[in-house]
């Protein structure tokens, strides 16, 4: 599975959603969540589709972190405590949607590199 370009464009956007995280976290006492920038997992780079749209109990998302053209959709978690956040990336490589998730926090479990995701039988 070749997702370098994926990887570049995630490296990229981190040092800024760190940093809005951050000045989130300053302000609030915790860090905010965002949903799915797309709808739907793109196969080549896309405007997010999703903006604007809140967690409830949040009164905004900051989006000054995201590019306007994303190779992937992502979503940002946060612990059930105000100590973490973890980014989600899905994507669709060589047509497979795959999922990788990277954590910032006290729980490095939540991080995987890039997988098939399994899904769950009804």
């Amino acid at each position: 599975m070749s997702t370098p370009a994926i990887d570049g464009m995630i490296a990229d956007l981190w040092p800024n959603l760190a940093a809005a995280q951050d000045a989130h976290h300053a302000a609030h006492g915790v860090y905010f969540q965002c949903l799915w920038t797309h709808a739907a997992a793109p196969d080549t780079d896309a405007a997010p589709d999703l903006q604007g749209i809140t967690p409830a109990g949040q009164a905004e998302v900051p989006t000054d972190w995201l590019p306007q053209l994303i190779r992937a959709r992502l979503s940002v978690d946060t612990y059930g405590q105000p100590d973490g956040w973890t980014l989600t990336a899905q994507a669709i490589v060589d047509g497979q949607t795959v999922l990788r998730r990277c954590d910032c926090g006290i729980d490095g479990t939540r991080s995987c590199e890039w997988q098939v995701p399994q899904v769950a039988p009804d």
